[in-house]
């Protein structure tokens, strides 16, 4: 898009974490954020997450990162309730958790396990808050199984993953159901009909066949300002059709790949 149609109809802009390299920029339209949203709802509800449970507790920072901009308005489509915790510290987040009890928390997967260390340094147990859901992203941790069942076991509630990235647009381009967040090997399903999800081999970048491990790539199909052709991820992954019990069709990302590579050999 020009500065003329960002000026009519621009949203906001948001930046890559900057992790291995100066953060990319990318501004996106009214058009992207109403995609995005819903995009993120399909992803939230597939997780088991229902209206009528309690509210979302966001611990992000409200910074241009795509995540918790995601939840928060996927959660206005859904009709769940935002604590937008953003701006607070630890110790207000903390504050907040008893009197609202919320039955979600949005975060990354490190800083549910530090607040989980903070309760508990306050003689207060995680488990008893009663939170339902711990919804993360931003990095590994809820499909590293000991991690994962750690989490479960400090807060008494299920561990989900969204699964994206910033330069293919802001949406998850996988999610977690209820089926496979439990069962190991963890997978993602990915949505092949707003995001096409290719597997290459690492060395030459040519596809690999199914079952085999390669990194993704992802073009965008619906994206007005950042429409992206083959975007090399380079997550390592094995993609899947095999049927999932919750009826999508949707292929998956199978995440922890070890004990499937370990069985095709």
């Amino acid at each position: 898009i020009d500065d003329a149609i960002w000026a009519a109809r621009g949203w906001m802009v948001f930046t890559t974490g900057g992790t291995t390299a100066a953060p990319r920029l990318f501004r996106h339209t009214v058009h992207d954020r109403d995609q995005w949203a819903w995009n993120y709802a399909r992803g939230i509800w597939a997780t088991g997450i229902r209206p009528g449970m309690g509210p979302m507790l966001i611990a992000l920072g409200y910074s241009p990162h795509t995540f918790g901009w995601g939840v928060h308005s996927a959660c206005g489509l859904l009709g769940i309730p935002v604590i937008p915790g953003g701006s607070l510290d630890t110790a207000k987040r903390i504050h907040m958790l008893e009197p609202v009890r919320p039955a979600f928390l949005c975060s990354t997967p490190s800083y549910c396990m530090y607040l989980a260390c903070q309760l508990v340094d306050r003689g207060i147990g995680p488990a008893g808050l009663g939170l339902s859901y711990l919804l993360v992203a931003g990095e590994p941790g809820a499909t590293i199984p000991a991690t994962k069942r750690r989490l479960e076991a400090l807060w008494g509630a299920r561990v989900v993953e969204l699964y994206g990235i910033t330069e293919g647009s802001p949406a998850p381009g996988g999610y977690q159901c209820k089926v496979t967040s439990a069962l190991e090997p963890y997978s993602d399903h990915l949505l092949e009909d707003v995001q096409i999800w290719e597997l290459v081999d690492p060395d030459t970048l040519e596809p690999v066949r199914e079952g085999q491990r390669g990194v993704t790539v992802v073009t965008n199909l619906y994206s007005e300002a950042t429409p992206l052709l083959r975007f090399l991820v380079g997550d390592y992954t094995v993609f899947s059709h095999a049927p999932c019990a919750c009826g999508r069709t949707h292929k998956r990302a199978i995440v922890s790949t070890d004990r499937l590579l370990a069985g095709a050999a």
